[in-house]
């Protein structure tokens, strides 16, 4: 699995999962793109936290169409 730690926008995103799933080929490696659409767990309440749950889950959604790979998110629990 690799990917952004959090998804930032479409186009770092996909360039990320771009050059991950070209050296997986490359190399007969599976890829799985692990983005996390929000991240609650930040020590600061003005930390970013994403750029909206649809839109972020919409571009997850892209990469898997696009480079035919499978994807996973994670949910944070902010307290």
């Amino acid at each position: 699995m690799a990917g952004p730690c959090a998804i930032e926008s479409e186009y770092t995103s996909m360039s990320i999962a771009e050059k991950v799933a070209e050296i997986c080929q490359k190399y007969q490696i599976p890829y799985i793109f692990k983005g996390s659409y929000r991240k609650a767990n930040r020590s600061s309440i003005h930390s970013f936290t994403g750029i909206g749950d649809a839109k972020a889950l919409a571009i997850i959604k892209k990469i898997g169409k696009t480079f035919q790979v499978p994807t996973v998110t994670d949910i944070h629990q902010g307290w």
